[in-house]
């Protein structure tokens, strides 16, 4: 398929705004707030060295503001299509 300039950004803008809900609803969900499938549980978040990074509860609000309250930088992830 070819796509002309502004198809080709309205595109980007679609699939940015859809993995953005995507990937906020995934971690909504780790955070207790959201279900994941059918199940809608808690979880503790740890990094590779096995240090907490939140328990649950507590990344629903910075996670807004990264993907909801312009913090997350859209145009550093953009691909060429």
């Amino acid at each position: 398929m070819v796509f002309s300039n502004t198809q080709q950004e309205q595109l980007k803008e679609v699939i940015d705004t859809l993995l953005t809900d995507v990937f906020y609803s995934v971690l909504l969900g780790l955070d207790g707030e959201n279900s994941i499938g059918n199940t809608q549980q808690t979880y503790k978040i740890y990094d590779e060295v096995g240090y907490l990074i939140s328990n649950c509860g507590e990344l629903e609000a910075s996670d807004y503001q990264y993907f909801h309250g312009g913090k997350y930088e859209s145009s550093t992830f953009a691909s060429d299509f």
